[in-house]
């Protein structure tokens, strides 16, 4: 028998909060939900295919980001 998720049970299966939940559906890292009536639901499916696609994208390499004050260019820094 197939059984669509309310919020609560999502946030108990990825072990996470309700604001998380929400969060990631708008970051677009979980799958909108589908609106029956007055309620939300989702697809244990697509839950599973969006943490997969997680899982994939942690493999791929993040671009080298600087942390601190940004450096002036060398063309900037001979204008004195």
């Amino acid at each position: 028998e197939f059984m669509y998720m309310n919020v609560r049970a999502v946030s108990e299966y990825l072990s996470l909060s309700k604001s998380a939940i929400y969060s990631m559906v708008k970051e677009g890292d979980l799958p909108k939900p589908i609106r029956l009536g007055g309620s939300v639901r989702w697809s244990p499916n697509e839950i599973d295919t969006a943490i997969e696609k997680l899982k994939e994208k942690r493999n791929v390499p993040l671009a080298h980001t600087r942390r601190g004050r940004p450096r002036k260019l060398a063309s900037q820094a001979q204008c004195t």
